[in-house]
């Protein structure tokens, strides 16, 4: 049986490796880091905020604090998700400037339910205080159907499925 030689480095040897990670380089990542969500209106899109100057009036809450000594917080993630939730993404901060943020978007823009609803007669419009779709017929603009009970575009299409007569 042959036996194998473990070569265990010296206390020296570890200290100066190049290679390992420092002990001031390995924290909790929200010390060092911050998670964001970002409610995008309905009309943006995550292309829109992939552009630095989407961020500008978030610039500020991201760069760095003088006073307190903080660094800028690149490096943060921030979540978009849609007003209407149609669509989640996950963006990378890579840089903090003045008036605007450098992202990167993490993987890919995840969407829910159809991207539009399909009906000759009818409409759907995103009510935020309802926090649902509205139905409108189109032939004479009358909401028939409340947002409050409808919550997301395929309970929309659903609904006009059900409610459009077939003629054969």
């Amino acid at each position: 049986m042959s036996q194998v030689a473990i070569a265990t480095p010296s206390v020296k040897e570890v200290q100066n490796n190049a290679h390992a990670i420092r002990p001031s380089n390995f924290m909790p990542s929200e010390f060092a880091y911050g998670r964001y969500s970002a409610k995008l209106p309905l009309g943006h899109t995550v292309e829109d905020a992939l552009k630095p100057e989407y961020w500008v009036h978030m610039a500020g809450e991201l760069s760095a604090d003088p006073l307190s000594g903080r660094m800028d917080m690149s490096g943060s993630i921030i979540e978009l998700r849609s007003e209407n939730h149609d669509f989640y993404a996950v963006l990378y901060v890579r840089a903090v400037q003045q008036r605007g943020l450098v992202v990167a978007q993490i993987g890919e823009t995840v969407h829910f339910g159809p991207q539009e609803v399909k009906s000759p007669g009818f409409k759907i419009e995103w009510r935020v205080g309802k926090r649902g779709y509205d139905i409108i017929r189109l032939s004479d603009n009358v909401v028939v159907a409340d947002g409050a009970g409808i919550k997301t575009k395929e309970q929309a299409q659903s609904w006009i499925n059900g409610s459009v007569v077939k003629v054969n």
